[in-house]
């Protein structure tokens, strides 16, 4: 005998989105895509907000980070800093494998985000996660 609670509908849809958007990242993801198929109309109410929370809650956690790990004042980041800078950020987020995968990534797409003398502001590094493979396959829940 099994007793499974993973109803879902449409009285509910915005309260289950809500849970499952946080705590299963990957499985939202999928839903979503599936939605987006079957109930369009459901899908266009997770899609904008996400949107706009994901980057809203990007840009809260580089620039928390940058407080913390980038000394008052600097502005512009090496090599070695933006590394540690990521793989802060995705241990962060929980995601262990992850901030080993970005250190690899970064030795490819580094310099297409530095500039003078291979820096990064803090801009910069906010971009070069949102266009990361690493980015989207752990918290966007898609290959990029």
């Amino acid at each position: 005998v099994a007793i499974t609670q993973n109803m879902a509908g449409r009285w509910d849809f915005t309260d289950v989105w809500a849970s499952i958007k946080t705590k299963r990242r990957l499985a939202a993801a999928s839903w979503r895509e599936h939605l987006s198929v079957h109930e369009p109309e459901l899908a266009e109410l997770v899609e904008q907000p996400e949107l706009k929370d994901r980057s809203q809650n990007l840009k809260q956690d580089v620039e928390g980070l940058w407080a913390e790990l980038v000394e008052p004042g600097v502005r512009w980041v090496g090599y070695q800093a933006t590394e540690r800078l990521l793989r802060k950020f995705f241990k962060s987020k929980g995601l262990r494998a992850a901030a080993g995968e970005i250190q690899s990534e970064l030795a490819f797409v580094f310099d297409e985000f530095a500039v003078d003398d291979d820096m990064l502001s803090k801009d910069q590094l906010m971009k070069l996660i949102q266009k990361s493979n690493t980015f989207h396959k752990y918290l966007d829940g898609r290959a990029a």
